[in-house]
């Protein structure tokens, strides 16, 4: 048997992937090798990863893989807890997971985030709110629901921008949800 904090519990989530582009996160605390990808998701076009400074790349099509190196493109050799990563593929699919969960705002990936753009995710659904009240210095937040974008800015003179241009407001982030936070 394996002893848990308080703060994390054991479950079992599944992943509805949707033909097409997914931003996503690892719903529960575990790594995924690149290894392991092909054998958790099918019919994988592409996998990308931002590091902070470059993206990191994976495909399974040996052609599209040699176009990635070509353009200096680092191979992606895993995802992470509290990893945001973009998945493209070609098939609707549920992926089940199994561990411990965790929250993105327990995490140094978040706590410890410095200016500029974050591709994050999280195993326990979390707030806008709450990830804002642990930084005062977000500019926004962005998650893409597979057919568009939805973000929260706590401005109210950039909030009022997002809806006037028709994007929805977010307001929470759920469990294997990838997404963007812009730090000032």
């Amino acid at each position: 048997s394996s002893v848990s904090s308080s703060s994390s519990q054991t479950n079992t989530t599944t992943q509805t992937i949707i033909n097409g582009w997914n931003l996503l996160s690892l719903p529960i605390d575990t790594t995924l090798n690149q290894t392991e990808f092909n054998s958790k998701y099918t019919n994988i076009v592409t996998m990308w990863k931002w590091t902070g400074t470059s993206w990191n790349a994976y495909s399974p099509n040996a052609s599209l893989s040699q176009k990635i190196a070509n353009a200096g493109i680092s191979a992606l050799s895993s995802i992470t807890t509290g990893d945001g990563y973009w998945l493209n593929t070609t098939q609707n699919q549920n992926v089940t997971f199994s561990g411990n969960s965790y929250n993105i705002k327990t995490l140094s990936k978040f706590t410890t985030a410095t200016t500029g753009w974050h591709l994050l995710g999280t195993g326990e659904s979390v707030t806008v709110n709450e990830l804002t009240a642990l930084k005062s210095n977000i500019v926004t937040i962005w998650k893409w629901s597979g057919t568009s974008w939805s973000a929260y800015g706590p401005n109210s003179t950039l909030a009022t921008k997002i809806s006037n241009a028709g994007i929805n407001t977010l307001n929470t982030i759920n469990a294997g949800d990838g997404f963007w936070v812009n730090l000032q």
